[in-house]
């Protein structure tokens, strides 16, 4: 399912603990047509540095509430089960969003999830993979996250934009055209952050990007 995989995957099991899987689907369905996909890509590569953290804590409340309802269906009633995960899944949100090397983790994570999931079915290698990456970006975060941001943006934009507004060009023009967003982001992110990329190169350590 593309590199969203892992994020898609999440929120389908909770739509599913929570009884509205349906209404996710429709959603999902909606969300695709209006090309919600390209937006999420735009953002991406020219601001995905600035959105790390906003995406991972959005992700932790996601994945604590999925836990809690787990944990507790079988022993109390759905009303219990969404005031804990509304309350207890806010804090982990704010937990993840403040402690910044845990969001490049877990952000870098997913995103290695998702790219091994194009390739192998099984849930140990997918995992593998997202250790692994998530591992990677930690010395230098700002660096891993950004190619990471514009490349995904920059390769979803060039080849499905076309194919949303009804373009069939070659391949030949959709790599020239991907190339081309992926070095824009990059060009445009650097200018952004170039004082903390600088800072990485020099120096590790989530203290150095907090404020971001």
């Amino acid at each position: 399912m593309s590199v969203t995989n892992a994020f898609y995957i999440i929120i389908n099991k909770f739509a599913q603990e929570v009884g509205m899987k349906e209404i996710f689907a429709q959603f999902i369905e909606i969300a695709i047509s209006a090309g919600a996909i390209l937006v999420i890509a735009l953002l991406s590569c020219f601001f995905g540095f600035k959105l790390v953290r906003l995406c991972s804590g959005v992700t932790a409340f996601f994945l604590t509430a999925i836990a809690i309802s787990v944990m507790l269906k079988p022993i109390t009633h759905m009303g219990v089960i969404v005031i804990t995960f509304a309350v207890v899944g806010l804090m982990a949100a704010f937990l993840v969003y403040q402690w910044y090397k845990f969001s490049v983790f877990l952000f870098n994570a997913m995103i290695g999830y998702s790219i091994a999931a194009l390739f192998s079915e099984s849930i140990w290698l997918c995992l593998a993979a997202a250790m692994i990456l998530g591992a990677i970006s930690l010395p230098f975060p700002p660096i891993v996250v950004i190619l990471i941001t514009t490349i995904w943006g920059g390769i979803t934009l060039g080849f499905n934009g076309p194919n949303y507004i009804g373009l069939n060009i070659l391949t030949y023009y959709k790599i020239i055209a991907s190339s081309g967003l992926v070095a824009a982001g990059m060009f445009t992110q650097y200018s952004i952050n170039r004082n903390l990329i600088l800072s990485s190169i020099g120096r590790s350590g989530g203290r150095h990007y907090a404020k971001n």
